[in-house]
């Protein structure tokens, strides 16, 4: 144990009462009957002793767990069987607090050094005459009465350990020598934290210097000083305590102090809370009333007068009836004896002034308790008026906002979002459970840089309005445009939260986007038409006053009806145009090779050869990408000639098509995706054309670039897998 333990068990004193004072009971153990009678009697008659004796160990051992009063085993070391070595292992292990001395022979010096090595509390050369017995009592005497004093060091550690009360002891100079369990849990340090530093640890700041001087000067003086200090955990968290310091005194000198500490921390908060009730129940603005089981009013308080339009003096002693409409006074006993004690109940009724009769509504807690043996039901009570007429504008603002078409979201001024309405998990695809708790980043597209973000939140944190265009993104990936006013909330003049009102405006947007390219598409279809169509209507009448004029107009009419097959063609391929601009709103996945396989099927090839490199499932409109490439094996076949080879394959983000054939000039590649573009005086210019719709209205890009065998080589990317 400590040193500081040891200072401490100085200081407890035994009340001479128990054992500690009793005569030693001995067990003396000697294979020699005679030797072991003799000794015993001695020790009881000059001693008081309570002497058994056994002449084998194993008889010893018996005794000693039947009889566990034994305070002292003497046994001889040669003995038949177990020896005595063999018996202080025994009793070593079974009984370890018990004293153990080995009476040998004569000569036995490497008995007594095993001995001791064993545990044993002293060693005895066997002999015969009184003055060795007397000598036997004394080591005896001895070692009972170090056992009982080590027994009640480890009974008052035991005690010290367990206290409820937190303990430390320290030396003169403050410093901490030793602390008890209580004290590392009320502290929240732990002993090896705690040992070695002082008190002032645990200063909380709360007493000044004088404090801890008159303190100081009452132990060194050798007295107690009781009091109550506010230390601080190791956590930061004030706590109170109700101390006792006591001096440790080793003859006559103060050798260390020890402190009781009883934590009252939830006593001071309960008597703080007396105290501040005490001054609440007269001073706060909700009404406190008391009335008994006739329904006299026992109690109320100014508030409570007040809000009756009448003084306390007058509803002292009243009936609480003439006051709550609702405690019928026929009925007021049933009321009362449905009461537990101590229970508690919440309503809202009706109250009635005394000075108007005009009633009001009010929110009621009311306790059912005793008071120094007299029951009463103790209630606080609330004009609830204004409380009524804002939850009934709310639920009416709440009710519009449920059932509004915009999507509306309430944030802290963090941003996290506190409500969304029911149309905003229609348009963005989040459940109402899923976007509480989150910030709007939720729905960030990435189309916005930081600035943006930047502009709009320095707007609303100074208290202003911002309105803007936002592209975010619904729970599927898909876009989500929407038109935004953010505006600040504000409480006692203090932005507290943000509402956002958002208009989906996406298929407008999308519908705007379609309507400019069919507008771009009528426009480019009108000077198309125009321009393609002249040169053959040209060429009709001409040959239609040929036709007048010569005598056999066949040849005329064969020129004319060349000239309608070529508008015909052209007007065909312009209706193609058109059509194939049109967005395809409904992708659906569908095989690379399958679709080149079906357009290759429907278009003349001659020998020409499809080699399908891989194939994977892409998001199209298959029967318009059919058409795509059906326009793409015609150029191939055009430019290439009938043996060239046509290779689909893949791309991480698309596919091409390239061919064998002569390939197309770098300076060209842009103009041959344009309507009306070819090198072929038979041509339309219309095939690439189409190709460069098809693929803008799935949003996809193309572009042109050098063919593997040098051919023309169009690469489509951008294009969704599912």
């Amino acid at each position: 144990m400590t040193s500081s333990f040891s200072q401490l068990s100085q200081s407890w004193q035994p009340s001479g009462d128990g054992l500690e004072n009793a005569a030693p009971s001995v067990l003396l153990v000697d294979d020699d009957d005679r030797f072991g009678s003799v000794v015993g009697e001695y020790l009881e008659a000059e001693h008081g002793y309570d002497v058994a004796t056994e002449s084998s160990a194993e008889d010893a051992l018996d005794r000693l767990e039947t009889a566990p009063q034994i305070s002292c085993v003497v046994s001889d070391y040669a003995m038949p069987g177990m020896d005595g070595l063999e018996l202080l292992q025994e009793v070593d292990e079974r009984f370890p607090n018990l004293p153990f001395i080995m009476f040998a022979g004569q000569g036995s010096e490497r008995v007594a050094s095993r001995a001791i090595q064993l545990g044993a509390d002293d060693y005895l050369e066997k002999d015969t005459g009184e003055t060795r017995y007397e000598l036997l009592a004394t080591r005896i005497d001895s070692c009972v009465t170090i056992s009982r004093q080590q027994q009640k060091l480890r009974d008052l550690y035991a005690a010290i350990e367990d206290a409820g009360h937190a303990m430390l002891v320290t030396d003169t100079d403050g410093t901490i020598t030793y602390v008890n369990p209580s004290m590392e849990a009320i502290s929240g340090y732990t002993s090896e934290e705690l040992v070695g530093e002082t008190p002032a640890l645990l200063k909380s700041g709360e007493h000044d210097r004088a404090f801890y001087q008159e303190l100081w000067g009452t132990i060194l003086d050798g007295e107690v000083w009781e009091g109550e200090v506010v230390n601080e955990r190791k956590t930061g968290e004030r706590y109170v305590i109700d101390q006792t310091i006591s001096p440790i005194t080793s003859e006559g000198a103060i050798t260390g102090f020890v402190a009781i500490n009883r934590d009252i921390t939830e006593q001071k908060a309960h008597e703080r809370e007396l105290e501040f009730f005490a001054q609440a129940f007269d001073q706060v603005g909700t009404g406190i009333a008391a009335y008994d089981e006739d329904g006299t009013v026992q109690y109320a308080n100014e508030a409570y007068a007040d809000m009756l339009g009448t003084t306390i003096e007058e509803l002292m002693g009243r009936p609480i009836v003439d006051v709550n409409p609702d405690l019928d006074a026929d009925r007021f006993a049933a009321y009362w004896d449905s009461f537990d004690v101590g229970e508690t109940r919440r309503a809202e009724s009706i109250h009635q002034r005394l000075d108007t009769d005009e009633t009001f509504p009010v929110d009621t807690v009311t306790t059912n308790i005793t008071v120094d043996g007299e029951e009463l039901h103790v209630g606080t009570i609330q004009d609830i008026t204004e409380r009524k007429e804002r939850e009934q504008a709310l639920q009416m603002f709440r009710e519009a906002v449920e059932q509004a078409g915009h999507a509306v979201v309430v944030t802290d001024t963090d941003g996290t979002i506190e409500y969304v309405n029911p149309a905003f998990e229609e348009i963005t695809g989040y459940d109402r459970e899923e976007a509480l708790g989150e910030t709007p980043e939720l729905l960030k597209s990435g189309e916005h840089d930081q600035e943006f973000y930047q502009d709009l939140w320095a707007t609303i944190l100074d208290g202003e309005v911002w309105k803007g265009e936002i592209v975010d993104e619904r729970k599927n990936g898909d876009e989500l445009v929407i038109e935004q006013t953010i505006s600040p909330i504000t409480e006692d003049g203090e932005i507290a939260h943000f509402v956002a009102i958002n208009h989906d405006v996406t298929e407008r947007k999308r519908q705007k986007r379609e309507l400019k390219r069919q507008n771009d598409r009528l426009e480019t279809f009108g000077r198309t038409v125009a321009h393609d169509l002249r040169n053959p209507l040209s060429v009709m009448e001409g040959y239609l006053d040929v036709a007048r004029q010569a005598d056999d107009p066949c040849a005329a009419l064969d020129e004319i009806q060349t000239a309608v097959d070529r508008m015909e063609e052209l007007i065909e391929e312009l209706l193609a145009l058109a059509e194939q601009g049109k967005t395809v709103l409904d992708p659906a996945p569908a095989s690379l090779e399958d679709v080149a396989v079906t357009a290759w099927a429907h278009v003349d090839t001659a020998r020409m050869q499809l080699d399908v490199v891989d194939d994977d499932q892409l998001m199209m409109d298959d029967g318009r990408v059919v058409q795509l490439f059906e326009n793409l094996f015609r150029n191939a076949r055009e430019h290439g000639g009938a043996d060239a080879t046509v290779r689909v394959g893949t791309l991480p983000d698309g596919f091409y098509v390239e061919d064998t054939g002569p390939g197309i000039p770098p300076d060209k590649r842009d103009a041959v995706l344009k309507s009306g573009f070819t090198t072929s005086k038979d041509g339309t210019g219309f095939g690439l054309a189409i190709v460069t719709q098809i693929a803008d209205a799935h949003d996809w890009t193309v572009s042109i670039t050098d063919g593997s065998d040098g051919g023309a080589r169009f690469e489509f990317r951008d294009v969704d897998r599912p």
